[in-house]
């Protein structure tokens, strides 16, 4: 979804590019359930309507309009996962590549190298991403194709350190078919004898995978422990999600962070957390990339650590 500034300790505020992101966004769901024109009209007409009575209650940071606007329309439109078919339909492609991904991988002799090919998978799957506006994911061949060739901006070197070091890992999830190719990087932590636990969400927010994608994708096979949020907001907020996870992720030595709406959110509560994490993710929107310092649209591995802000 739209993005906006991350400032240290704080919270994300939104740039102006925001805005007419998440209306567009929420206007093309609307158009995935309703074919009468007048209809759609009196529909976009309440999500703007919307949008301003959030943003005049406060509601000004990008994970949690989101949300709220999710919410909203799907109470308007009566449809619970408006994305289902969507996911579906990407859950069968990420498994069509999952295998040669995987294989290429474990055919790697040194368990770094191993650790940051995974890496590089993760954060190319990120490219599967409905919700953005003016963004089209690419086919999931092309991503298996530059998931190893295209540049890495940030610390994937860090990161794989990190994941060596760490005997917990938890990884919080974004979208359906991004979460089939991150059981490479369960698959390869497990092989060195890491315990691995994703987080999925616990209701449907745009394509992102839930708890009732989770067998479909094959999470079962690829992590120690799949638990539920309990939630379906756009990222893990702490005073929404249940109390496994809140333990789960207390107890990981290190959180891996998927998408660029947890790296909105959990820039806000770091400290809270007073542990490393690492966020992949493809900066796919202007304000991503200028908060990253990174061009629009690159894979971007970014590292936090409780002692120095970003490595």
């Amino acid at each position: 979804m739209a993005t906006g500034i991350a400032t240290p300790g704080g919270r994300m505020r939104l740039y102006g590019d925001c805005i007419p992101c998440q209306v567009t966004v929420r206007f093309r769901d609307v158009m995935q359930v309703v074919e009468d024109e007048e209809r759609r009209l009196e529909l976009a007409g309440l999500v703007v309507r919307k949008v301003s009575e959030l943003l005049e209650a406060g509601i000004n940071d990008p994970p949690h309009l989101a949300t709220e606007l999710h919410r909203f329309v799907k109470r308007l439109l009566r449809v619970d996962d408006i994305y289902r078919k969507a996911k579906a339909r990407e859950c069968s492609a990420a498994l069509s590549i999952y295998p040669g991904l995987q294989g290429f991988v474990e055919s790697l002799g040194v368990d770094k190298q191993r650790v940051e090919a995974a890496i590089r998978i993760a954060v190319a799957g990120n490219a599967l991403d409905l919700g953005v506006s003016g963004y089209s994911p690419p086919p999931p061949e092309r991503i298996a194709e530059e998931a190893l060739r295209k540049a890495v901006h940030g610390g994937l070197g860090e990161a794989a350190e990190l994941l060596l070091k760490a005997r917990r890992v938890a990884v919080i999830m974004d979208n359906c078919g991004e979460a089939v190719l991150d059981r490479v990087l369960g698959d390869v932590l497990r092989s060195l004898g890491k315990e691995v636990v994703a987080v999925v969400k616990g209701g449907a927010f745009q394509n992102d995978i839930t708890i009732a994608e989770a067998r479909r994708a094959g999470l079962y096979d690829s992590f120690d422990h799949v638990v539920s949020t309990g939630s379906d907001a756009a990222s893990v907020f702490l005073d929404e999600v249940s109390n496994e996870v809140l333990s789960i992720l207390r107890s990981a030595d290190v959180i891996v962070a998927k998408g660029m709406a947890n790296f909105e959110y959990l820039t806000e509560v770091e400290k809270r957390l007073a542990k490393p994490l690492i966020y992949l993710l493809v900066a796919k929107c202007r304000p991503i990339a200028k908060e990253l310092g990174v061009p629009q649209g690159s894979y971007t591995v970014r590292v936090y650590s409780p002692d120095s802000r970003f490595l």
